[in-house]
């Protein structure tokens, strides 16, 4: 089972970079507004993640894993 995972983005920040056993982990634009209607943000998300890894990470494990970025917003196009 994976550790849980520790970590903090301040509220404020614009970006911020996390140690990590490999090597440092820069988050950027962490204030870009991802759901408009909810007011959250890519820090929200990844604050998100972080508190659910434990039990999401066993699940994808070995697994393929695909994301599709939408710079713009939900609302905008994809750039793939």
């Amino acid at each position: 089972m994976p550790k849980a995972l520790h970590f903090d983005i301040p509220a404020n920040a614009k970006e911020c970079t996390l140690p990590s056993r490999q090597s440092p982990l820069q988050l950027t634009n962490l204030q870009k507004i991802f759901w408009p209607a909810d007011g959250l943000t890519k820090r929200d998300l990844l604050l998100y993640y972080a508190s659910i890894a434990k039990a999401l990470l066993p699940h994808l494990r070995n697994r393929a894993m695909v994301m599709k970025r939408y710079p713009n917003g939900i609302a905008g196009s994809s750039s793939s």
